[in-house]
């Protein structure tokens, strides 16, 4: 096998071959770097008051529509909320429909005391499933 060198008849392939590795090195580090900058400069989230966890991999096997309720429901921007539905109509009040306590947001939907549970608005990241199950979400 010849001896690579980067100044003998090989210079080229030496640096072709690592002057690619290089190069895609980085990349990925330029790459790694923006998508962390861009994370970390995200805003709270407005229903948690803070940065939210990761999303749990069984979201993945719900369907399209469920898992939609649950992204505007992380939101807070969501039509089971009357909180957001009063924005949009004047004659829908900002109560829950079933205590009658205002208002009606994310959080008051796992704090309401006629509907009681265990899980928490983080619960929507971390145990959607059960949040959706919870909730009575489902694809009709």
């Amino acid at each position: 096998m010849a001896k690579l060198s980067l100044f003998g008849p090989d210079k080229y392939y030496v640096w072709h071959t690592f002057g690619n590795l290089i190069y895609k090195e980085a990349i990925k580090s330029i790459h790694t770097k923006a998508v962390g900058d861009t994370i970390n400069s995200y805003k709270p989230n407005k229903v948690l008051g803070t940065a939210p966890p990761k999303i749990n991999k069984v979201e993945k096997t719900m369907s399209r529509r469920i898992r939609s309720q649950l992204s505007q429901l992380r939101s807070g921007y969501s039509n089971i909320l009357n909180s957001f539905r009063s924005k949009l109509d004047a004659e829908t009040t900002n109560n829950c429909p079933e205590c009658h306590a205002t208002p009606h947001d994310t959080i008051h939907l796992f704090e309401c005391p006629a509907n009681p549970t265990h899980l928490t608005p983080s619960s929507l990241w971390t145990e959607p499933d059960l949040v959706a199950k919870f909730l009575k979400l489902d694809n009709g």
